[in-house]
């Protein structure tokens, strides 16, 4: 039974909880200090914690299957992760290097582009300055 259970119970949506074949209990999306929740309305709050309570076993069963799924996924994620070629991880820092130093020569880049546009600014109020100053003299 927890074989059938897993996979619906990953195809489903993380606001829907389904009950039988018929009946979906369908959650609101809350975000609460950064953190996401699940509202239920009280009769479906009341319905859900009585499947809960009276099926403890099954469903720790469930959940117990699915952390397992889980970590056997997570552990072939890493695993995937550890079997790079050097030569790939070498390429890796290497453009990420890159890409610092190129994030950083644009940082500097703007820096003068910068300067130049205020002392521009500040040399013709100068020279307009100085070019009305003569012209009324």
């Amino acid at each position: 039974m927890n074989v059938l259970l897993i996979p619906m119970m990953l195809m489903t949506t993380l606001t829907q909880i389904q009950v039988s074949p018929e009946l979906i209990v369908q959650g609101t999306a809350i975000k609460h200090n950064n953190e996401d929740y699940v509202g239920l309305p009280g009769d479906k709050w009341i319905l859900i914690k009585g499947i809960v309570e009276s099926a403890d076993n099954d469903c720790k069963d469930i959940i117990n299957d699915a952390v397992h799924l889980c970590q056997h996924q997570l552990e072939g994620c890493h695993e995937t992760c550890n079997n790079i070629p050097e030569h790939q991880r070498n390429l890796i820092k290497v453009l990420t290097m890159k890409v610092e130093n190129q994030d950083n020569q644009i940082k500097t880049l703007q820096k003068r582009s910068d300067f130049w546009k205020y002392a521009a600014i500040i040399g013709s109020s100068v020279a307009l300055s100085a070019g009305t100053y003569i012209l009324i003299k």
